[in-house]
């Protein structure tokens, strides 16, 4: 893997449906280049798939991550892993150097994250549970997603780049009429294409996160803009936590040298940072969760 293999990663992460003419423009390289690369990704297992999903907050949802520290005695890491992921709340689980584990999750009620942390709490060999609230977006009117629409999503959720014909043949929509659908809610803000992506299957990729403390007087979104701007060639993901002064960052990296220099200038740069704990490297495990079962019963209400 090199700079041109992160790059297109970083750009399908961004659109998981971008097209390889506008990825090959961006990254300056041939079609069949860019369309290469893409393929040995995923023969690695780097790229594990394309999806669709409804923007976090469209079905009146908020969205939390767990910190999870398990036991150095367990064997088989994958197995809590497992377990986690079949909670109905938990869609995606990260595993860190460490035995560390990072679950992200969708809540409507405190009493959900409350009966949450107390289940993940009850898994064996899970020795600590750490909960942080995220800040979402605000979307002051629910849209009018239509059942026409949750078919289309439904059937780009396993493969979020299947052709439009191959779309049109599965959900009888015309590409016309499937194509304006989709544009109207992507540019909504509605659906997002997402990259399903597992660095721990090559050793020159690193995801590692940091969990960045800040002075209570700091401003958070502030701090997060300038990370981004700062970091843009590495940053890969990050959330605001609400009920603390915490940032989590989650960065890319080809080796530990890059880690342990962005986690300097880090320090260097931001003197509202008190602190910073660093999870480094893992796979990361994707799950369906309940938002996926509205997905798939508003879907069965589409007629064609």
């Amino acid at each position: 893997m090199d700079s041109k293999d992160l790059e297109i990663i970083k750009l399908l992460n961004s659109n998981g449906r971008m097209p390889i003419t506008t990825i090959a423009k961006k990254v300056k390289l041939s079609i069949s280049g860019v369309k290469k690369r893409i393929n040995n990704l995923e023969k690695e297992g780097v790229i594990k798939g394309y999806s669709c999903e409804l923007s976090f907050g469209i079905l009146g949802e908020e969205s939390g991550l767990a910190r999870i520290n398990v036991s150095s005695t367990i064997e088989r890491v994958q197995d809590v892993v497992d377990t986690i992921g079949k909670h109905e709340l938990i869609f995606t689980v990260g595993v860190g150097i460490g035995n560390i584990i990072i679950a992200v999750f969708t809540y409507k009620t405190s009493s959900e994250v409350v009966n949450l942390e107390t289940w993940l709490k009850s898994i064996s060999h899970v020795d600590t549970v750490e909960i942080f609230l995220l800040l979402s977006r605000p979307i002051e009117d629910k849209p009018k997603i239509a059942p026409a629409d949750y078919k289309i999503i439904s059937e780009l959720r396993n493969n979020g780049r299947m052709p439009l014909q191959t779309l049109s043949e599965r959900t009888q929509i015309s590409t016309r009429t499937l194509k304006k659908r989709l544009d109207r809610l992507t540019n909504a803000g509605h659906i997002y294409f997402s990259l399903l992506l597992s660095p721990g299957s090559s050793e020159e990729l690193i995801i590692f996160t940091i969990f960045c403390t800040l002075k209570l007087e700091a401003n958070k979104i502030d701090f997060f803009q300038n990370i981004i701007r700062i970091f843009a060639e590495n940053f890969w993901v990050g959330w605001i936590v609400v009920e603390k002064p915490v940032v989590i960052l989650s960065f890319f990296a080809p080796n530990i040298k890059t880690i342990r220099n962005i986690e300097e200038e880090l320090k260097q740069r931001f003197s509202d940072i008190l602190s910073t704990d660093t999870i480094t490297g893992g796979e990361g495990f994707h799950f369906q969760d309940w938002r996926v079962d509205h997905i798939l019963a508003m879907a069965k209400r589409y007629k064609h």
